[in-house]
């Protein structure tokens, strides 16, 4: 389908419109992307140990956390969204690499994984993590707080 416009029929104010327009979404804010980041060092392998499997599976998330969007609780019965700012993934998938890249640095002697089991290895152990919620918090260290419940 093609638009014809004729010449004469355009309005005198449609171009001086258009052309704001135009202007208007170059000069939109593209949002902000987060990653959740683990600065954790991880143990070098030790050559000849067969060290346990722990496998951290996906943590889940309540729903309204579990988006793109970054959603917080601002009142008991209210959520909102900060603008111009998204995940640059879902934050079940951050939140599991980040507790499997963490394990793996204060456990030495497991072979930690996250979502599951590469190669042949049977896992020793499984974890399976439900973040209950995850809202900010001004009197807490970190500025927030993490409620989890595991299995």
């Amino acid at each position: 389908m093609s638009i014809r416009i004729l010449p004469g029929k355009l309005p005198r104010h449609a171009a001086a419109v258009l052309a704001a327009l135009l202007l208007a979404a170059c000069a939109a804010q593209q949002p902000r992307l987060f990653l959740l980041s683990n600065t954790a060092a991880m143990p070098p392998p030790v050559a000849g140990a067969v060290r346990p499997l722990l496998v951290v599976r996906t943590v889940t998330l309540p729903e309204y956390l579990d988006r793109r969007a970054v959603i917080y609780r601002s009142s008991d019965a209210e959520l909102k969204r900060f603008d111009n700012v998204i995940w640059a993934e879902r934050p079940a998938e951050s939140v599991t690499r980040w507790v499997a890249q963490q394990l793996a640095a204060d456990l030495p002697d497991y072979e930690v994984e996250a979502f599951t089991v590469h190669g042949d290895q049977a896992p020793g152990l499984a974890l399976n993590i439900e973040l209950q919620s995850f809202e900010p918090d001004a009197s807490a260290p970190s500025g927030a707080v993490l409620r989890l419940r595991g299995a």
